[in-house]
């Protein structure tokens, strides 16, 4: 065994150093991930949970870096969102936009919109959202799906390319149109 010592100590540097890469790439990814969605953006992909329920946004981790608003109005605003008062929360992220528009506050206006069910509306919001800022991941996703919802699959397709050509190569968008084309579709 004691031959060996330095075979168990190479195995074990290895070990530590594939864990640390793991780590990082984990780290990184999940990172990654986050500056694709904002405050009050739901990043959900034209798909369902396995319930076949909306996945119910989580505003509180989908600050970015680069696009965190602190303004009382929009933080109020996200507040009556997450508790489901919608009209509180449509209050507050219209007096938001009219001080600091933005592509985080319009696609958090858009996300209360759809969910208080003015869904016509809420596209609008989250065109607007894609307007200022055409990186801004999470408002093509947010706008595809309710198109989808409405079984209007070749305009969330559209979408989504609309969110690559902008972006190529953006994983989320891909992976949101793979899951679109590869899921069956009643005809209308």
């Amino acid at each position: 065994m004691k031959k060996y010592w330095w075979l168990i100590a190479i195995a074990i540097v290895i070990l530590l150093a594939l864990g640390g890469f793991l780590y990082y790439r984990f780290k990184h990814k999940s990172n990654s991930n986050q500056s694709q969605s904002t405050n009050g953006a739901t990043s959900t992909s034209p798909t369902t949970n396995n319930n076949g329920s909306k996945p119910k946004p989580n505003a509180a981790e989908q600050i970015t870096n680069n696009q965190a608003v602190n303004d009382d109005n929009f933080k109020a605003a996200e507040t009556a969102y997450n508790e489901g008062d919608y009209a509180t929360a449509a209050n507050f992220i219209g007096q938001e936009i009219a001080a600091n528009p933005s592509a985080v506050a319009y696609n958090l206006w858009g996300n209360i919109l759809r969910d208080s069910g003015d869904k016509e509306t809420a596209k609008a919001k989250y065109e607007a959202a894609i307007s200022l800022d055409a990186t801004f991941i999470v408002a093509y996703t947010n706008l595809a799906t309710i198109y989808q919802d409405e079984g209007n699959i070749d305009k969330a397709k559209e979408i989504l390319n609309q969110g690559l050509a902008t972006n190529p190569g953006n994983e989320d968008l891909q992976n949101s149109l793979t899951i679109l084309e590869i899921t069956p579709h009643d005809a209308n």
